[in-house]
């Protein structure tokens, strides 16, 4: 929701920060208000609320709604009174959660045991690793508790996961508190060489994946090189919603087709560092000649190495200079 407008005497403007926007009007209101909204996505379930005390909340019911512009004013000619306080809540994600759901594994970080079966919060696991092996299938959903921090654990299905349409495999969060957290995400497995866990990308859906439906997370902390989510070339039909995505290095990396990433948020992203033959630099691209060369002092320049190809694209022979350029244009 980018912005609210309530108009009554005069114009209240708020800029939300979270997933409900709660504004009281003055006492003394008028008999009618409109609430204004913006931005509506298409497919989505926004509700309107109101209540005379703050705690109790009720449906707005009876009220008139136009949409326009990609907004959406809600007219309602009851609202007199001595206070009277709305809510707006949306979009839901729960248009992505499986009513009914095949079988529902349980990982809580706190209180989870791994030789426990997963089936029940009460027999919860405790690691992240518990759902690789557990050949998860359409209609199945994965819930991780609220509060639970997961560090240096992934989702790592590198063979890929396979739902439905009318049964998406979903990995969400249940209880209360903060949103489920994996910091410092690495994956499953050891390096040979150093016998430590190397750093790995938070949720890893490679493979042929399709209709998995990733919800309520919050991923932090990880290395300059890896990502909060990666999806594979062939994967479809995914869904990333209501996730956050903080001091990483890639943010997302969306790949496949048919994807839909909704309500996320991608923050202080980290810059990655250069390994052994590469530059962490502003390119510095021109665009005087239309083709986005390389301005005068790029790092790029002189930085390739030599290819099969002895023309840029223009058909100038490369290289100009002591070294390929990197791009398709030689910079001079």
């Amino acid at each position: 929701m980018a912005a609210c407008v309530i108009a009554l005497s005069g114009v209240l403007t708020a800029q939300p920060r979270a997933a409900d926007l709660v504004i009281a009007p003055a006492a003394g209101q008028p008999p009618q208000m409109q609430l204004s909204f913006a931005l509506i996505v298409p497919g989505w379930s926004y509700a309107v609320r109101v209540s005379t005390d703050f705690k109790v909340w009720t449906a707005l019911t009876g009220a008139a709604q136009s949409d326009a512009k990609g907004g959406r004013t809600v007219t309602d000619a009851a609202a007199g009174g001595p206070y009277r306080f709305c809510r707006v809540a949306g979009p839901s994600l729960d248009l992505y959660r499986n009513p009914n759901p095949l079988r529902i594994f349980y990982i809580n970080a706190t209180t989870g045991n791994d030789l426990a079966d997963g089936a029940s919060p009460n027999t919860a696991w405790r690691s992240l690793d518990k759902a690789h092996p557990k050949g998860l299938k359409a209609g199945d959903v994965v819930r991780l508790a609220r509060g639970s921090v997961w560090a240096g654990e992934n989702f790592y299905f590198g063979n890929g996961l396979v739902g439905t349409a009318e049964a998406p495999i979903v990995i969400e969060a249940y209880g209360e508190g903060e949103p489920p957290t994996i910091r410092d995400p690495r994956a499953p497995w050891e390096d040979t060489v150093t016998k430590i866990h190397p750093p790995f990308d938070a949720v890893y859906l490679d493979g042929a994946s399709a209709y998995v439906n990733v919800l309520d997370l919050r991923i932090q902390d990880s290395d300059p090189q890896v990502a909060g989510v990666s999806t594979g070339w062939s994967s479809h039909h995914l869904v990333i919603a209501g996730v956050e995505v903080a001091n990483v290095g890639r943010g997302m990396m969306n790949r496949g087709s048919h994807q839909r990433v909704i309500a996320c948020t991608i923050r202080d992203l980290v810059a990655p560092t250069a390994a052994a033959g590469e530059v962490v630099a502003d390119p510095k691209v021109g665009d005087a000649a239309g083709d986005y060369r390389l301005a005068a002092g790029s790092p790029a320049i002189n930085a390739g190495v030599a290819a099969s190809d002895s023309y840029d694209l223009r058909g100038t022979f490369v290289p100009t200079g002591t070294a390929p350029d990197l791009g398709a244009y030689e910079a001079n």
